[in-house]
């Protein structure tokens, strides 16, 4: 879905399935640091510092929603308690 390193200008909502959200250590080897299920989000952080922090892995069928930053920054102008979340 996403990895880490990549430019992000988007976040996505976990819709169906389940993700694995692993990290590279200081070695270079991926560990695993979550597991996200139906509802989680993931990649904002990437919407305000460039680039993804994590790689992103689908476990099984899944399905996203992307919604790209200007759609989130409209929003948040429009409901400020969006930016809290």
């Amino acid at each position: 879905m996403v990895r880490e390193g990549e430019k992000g200008e988007s976040l996505f909502v976990l819709v169906r399935g389940r993700a694995r959200v692993t990290v590279r250590g200081a070695h270079g080897r991926a560990f695993e640091v979550a597991e996200l299920a139906k509802g989680a989000f993931f990649g904002e952080i990437s919407m305000v510092g460039g680039s993804r922090t994590a790689t992103v892995e689908a476990i099984g069928p899944c399905e996203t929603l992307e919604i790209a930053a200007p759609v989130v920054e409209a929003l948040a102008q429009k409901r400020p308690h969006v930016q809290e979340i």
